[in-house]
């Protein structure tokens, strides 16, 4: 019993000498490493402003890129949403500087807390600099690209000619919609890039980016033709290789046969599923969203082909559009280049076609008026169809502009007695340039109307005098 205890003695000897691991430590390390991931994580969540935008987070600290390609292209749709004009200060074999070349609105020394036009400086001087800044290397030219520095804060304004929105770059988002709508206009795909980026892009660079993606277009049937010409098979390169996977992850299954082409296929961890050859579903959902069949149906097919049943291989199981003859009756149809104008061949039709003629409207037509409404609508009544009278002889007939003394000079009938047929009536004496002449009586009807006629001839005109 003595050897026992001291036995008991040494062991505990030994396990003070051992280092024990601290709990409070091992808690402690497991927390910094949650709120590590937690940092991370907000570093990559969308976070709206006080405008209510929200701003991407394109580049962060610890992210891996794994060539320069995929860098350069995160700065462009960087410079593009955030509307800024990025530069690549630095483009080398291990590292890459990003800076702003935006333009600051300054002060002049006033702290009036408003921008000053007249003191805007570019980004290009060591006072005067937008603070943001990207740094991205690798310590050798096969490790991948870290991003090491990041301060995404701007003093800039924003731009609407950011040149990293070249031609090339429209063309990339064009491919589906001129795919889908070839014949879509120009004027339509530059109002719908302009809401979409609100960018100033002007018509001839959406011009050429729609024909850059046509030509892009016309490759890729060519590039697919040339593919579908090397497959040989039922189905596609694509779903030949998943089926594949599927064989394998298959033949970890069991199936049991249970009626009416019905299976029930169990597996290593537990798992149980339905399946039903004559419906083409399972319970896994997989066959039935996708179209390619799972592996628990393709472990109920090769049990039905052991039992001695005829059944098609796994590839007559899956839906039409991966097969092999449908891709190529899609790209059937090819796209045949054509001769310019020149080589055009001249037309043999007699007819001569001559060019419309061209009206210049020079007035403005009257709109159609309604059935009720009024023809003059002016607040004026109109003088048509009036007798105007001269201001300066004071006659009918003319206007004081266009007078020439005609009708003769302006008569005044004296007031007296007249007589009946075969009397006279007295007229009143009308002065001339240097006395008075007093005219005879002129004579009803039968009167001696022809001397008076002549004796008004010889009298001068003279333009009476202003008032006044």
């Amino acid at each position: 019993m003595r050897e026992f205890h001291n036995a008991v003695d040494e062991i505990d000897d030994e396990v003070d000498g051992l280092e024990v691991i601290n709990s409070d430590v091992f808690e402690s390390a497991g927390l910094e490493e949650d709120m590590r991931k937690r940092m991370l994580k907000n570093l990559n969540k969308k976070v709206a402003c006080s405008s209510g935008e929200v701003h991407i987070k394109s580049f962060f600290v610890g992210q891996n890129f794994k060539i320069k390609k995929e860098v350069k292209e995160h700065i462009k749709l960087l410079a593009i949403h955030s509307k800024r004009d990025l530069h690549i200060a630095k483009n080398e074999k291990i590292r890459v500087r990003v800076v702003c070349r935006g333009i600051i609105s300054g002060t002049d020394g006033e702290s009036d807390g408003g921008p000053s036009i007249n003191s805007k400086v570019t980004c290009k001087g060591k006072k005067e600099s937008c603070p943001f800044v990207i740094q991205i290397s690798r310590s050798n030219e096969v490790e991948p690209w870290l991003v090491k520095t990041v301060n995404d804060k701007h003093l800039c304004l924003k731009t609407r000619n950011v040149k990293a929105c070249t031609s090339k770059f429209l063309a990339g988002t064009l491919l589906q919609q001129l795919d889908a709508n070839p014949k879509i206009p120009v004027t339509a795909i530059h109002d719908e890039l302009q809401r979409k980026y609100e960018l100033g892009l002007s018509k001839m660079k959406v011009f050429r980016a729609k024909a850059m993606a046509k030509e892009q277009i016309f490759r890729r049937h060519c590039i697919v033709q040339k593919a579908i010409e090397k497959c040989i098979g039922t189905l596609t390169p694509t779903a030949t290789a998943l089926v594949y996977s599927i064989k394998e992850e298959a033949s970890k299954y069991k199936a049991i046969f249970c009626g009416s082409d019905k299976y029930q296929v169990s597996g290593m961890m537990l798992e149980q599923f339905v399946v039903n050859l004559r419906e083409k579903t399972c319970t896994c959902r997989y066959w039935e969203i996708i179209g390619i069949i799972c592996k628990h149906a393709v472990c109920a097919i090769w049990d039905k082909i052991l039992n001695g049943e005829n059944a098609q291989e796994p590839e007559q199981w899956v839906h039409p559009c991966y097969r092999l003859d449908t891709w190529k009756a899609m790209y059937f149809n090819k796209i045949d280049p054509i001769n310019g104008r020149s080589m055009w061949p001249k037309s043999v039709c007699p007819t001569t076609l001559v060019a419309p003629k061209h009206h210049i409207q020079t007035q403005k037509k009257k709109r159609r008026r309604a059935a009720d409404e009024p023809k003059n609508q002016t607040r004026k009544l109109s003088r048509k169809f009036l007798t105007v009278t001269c201001g300066k002889c004071h006659n009918k007939g003319h206007n004081s502009r266009t007078c020439k003394g005609q009708g003769g000079p302006r008569q005044r009938t004296v007031v007296g007695s007249s007589q009946g047929v075969g009397g006279s009536s007295q007229v009143g004496s009308s002065q001339g340039v240097g006395g008075s002449s007093q005219v005879g009586s002129s004579q009803g009807v039968g009167g001696s109307s022809q001397a008076a006629a002549k004796a008004r001839q010889k009298i001068p005109f003279q333009r009476p005098r202003a008032r006044g």
